[in-house]
């Protein structure tokens, strides 16, 4: 199964281990702490089942001052709350004079102390995260700028993992992408003709799995065979029938009941599809060294914000910047007034508030919110407007929050236009505000 993605925007910005008791190299591994990638002059090791870093760096990195005693083996590392030390060949380690067991005795490698990673950041009070996928220890952070937040699973893509080989085969003149997560069951392909921060490209991401596996699957107590595509490709449209439908007649209990993993397959390819383009972007504004972005302070959310005038947002009916036909004098229709009653209340909403529709109609901007920050691109100017640090999860609807650039931004969850329900999960910002930021940057409004 294969899904093409054409995606045109304008930028702006293994060795295997083996756990056998032995030790193995795993030169892949890498080591952030607060973001900051750390160059070690030995690289971490697994050892039944455990990852050993250098004490000594990563100390450092935290600010803690290392020391070592030579005759006893033991090194001491510490700050003005905590002094940790170790002894390398025993599992006893001790924390402010208090011994702890620790999951690993400390070895040496090339005379640097090696300890497992979680053993400084939790004696410290500091997060600790082994990000399998990505093959990286982060301390201090469970991500870093350059991740991409994927839809499938809490997924990040470490950009700087990111590289590519000549395609082959039917993808010659492709180029493949690799380093991303779950490449041994997708493949991603891409053509990028652009220049400059121009980027236009085309993907084309690949199933990896047999679609001519036959599914077993019961329906109305009798069983039927499939392919695997087959099933795939009755997902997909039961998937647009259901969104039209809204009946409940494909439910997403009845699928998973019905086809159990390979429905939860289909969902992780169908997603992995949608995040391709998004990686490929990444990888190339990486690759070309586009930088010019400008970002926002922290988002705070002050206890006293002084908000624009709320609007009843259930009471816009008419998607319209024109009044209403009030001509030939039948101004007492009451259909008509009270289309003139909806039209004034979407234009005080306008003159308060831009949507993306309106950036995109009156700017040429398209946003994008990829689980940690807000973005803005102007297509043609190349510029990324950035908001940092929004909330992690899901916004609280209709509650302001603000930037430090003074740009109010709320979440809304519907606008309601003759009697439909229109922008779905929509965020919409000060209108004022953001304007003048935008011009300040030199992006300016589209003559239609």
């Amino acid at each position: 199964m294969k899904k093409i993605i054409y995606f045109v925007v304008v930028c702006i910005t293994l060795a295997f281990v083996f756990n056998l008791n032995i030790i193995a190299a795993a030169p892949s591994i890498k080591v952030y702490v607060y973001e900051d990638l750390l160059t070690l002059p030995v690289q971490p090791i697994s050892k039944s089942g455990n990852i050993l870093v250098p004490l000594k760096n990563v100390s450092e990195a935290l600010d803690l001052e290392y020391s070592w005693d030579n005759k006893s083996k033991k090194a001491t590392v510490k700050n003005d709350k905590f002094t940790i030390s170790v002894t390398v060949g025993t599992t006893k380690a001790y924390v402010n004079q208090k011994q702890k067991t620790i999951d690993m005795a400390p070895t040496m490698d090339k005379n640097t102390v090696m300890v497992p990673y979680k053993l400084l950041p939790q004696a410290v009070g500091i997060s600790v995260r082994w990000d399998s996928l990505n093959s990286r220890i982060l301390i201090g952070k469970s991500e870093i700028s350059s991740d991409i937040h994927m839809t499938y699973n809490d997924t990040y893509v470490d950009i700087n993992n990111l590289y590519t080989v000549s395609g082959t085969g039917e993808y010659k003149g492709y180029r493949q992408l690799k380093g991303y997560p779950y490449e041994s069951k997708y493949s991603i392909h891409f053509i990028d003709s652009s220049k400059g921060q121009i980027i236009s490209f085309k993907t084309v991401t690949e199933d990896k799995a047999n679609l001519n596996q036959i599914i077993t699957w019961k329906y109305n107590g009798k069983t039927y065979k499939s392919k695997r595509s087959d099933i795939y490709n009755f997902f997909s449209g039961t998937s647009k029938l259901s969104s039209l439908v809204n009946d409940g007649s494909y439910s997403l209990d009845w699928l998973s009941k019905t086809f159990g993993k390979v429905y939860y397959d289909w969902i992780f390819y169908e997603s992995v599809s949608q995040d391709a383009s998004r990686i490929v972007e990444k990888f190339i504004e990486k690759e070309r060294g586009i930088k010019n972005t400008f970002t926002t302070k922290e988002i705070e959310i002050p206890d006293e914000l002084k908000k624009p005038e709320q609007i009843d947002l259930d009471g816009i009916t008419e998607y319209t910047e024109k009044p209403s036909d009030t001509s030939n004098g039948k101004t007492n229709d009451s259909n008509n007034q009270d289309k003139q009653t909806s039209n004034d209340k979407y234009l005080k909403f306008r003159e308060q508030w831009i949507s993306a529709d309106d950036l995109s109609s009156e700017y040429n901007i398209i946003t994008w919110w990829n689980g940690k920050t807000i973005e803005i691109s102007q297509r043609v100017t190349g510029l990324k407007y950035t908001i940092d640090n929004s909330p992690s999860s899901s916004f609280e609807s209709g509650k302001i929050y603000q930037s430090s650039a003074d740009i109010q931004f709320q979440y809304i969850k519907t606008i309601v236009f003759d009697g439909q329900n229109i922008s779905l999960n929509q965020i919409v910002f000060d209108r004022k505000a953001l304007e003048a930021e935008l011009k300040s940057r030199g992006i300016k409004k589209i003559n239609h």
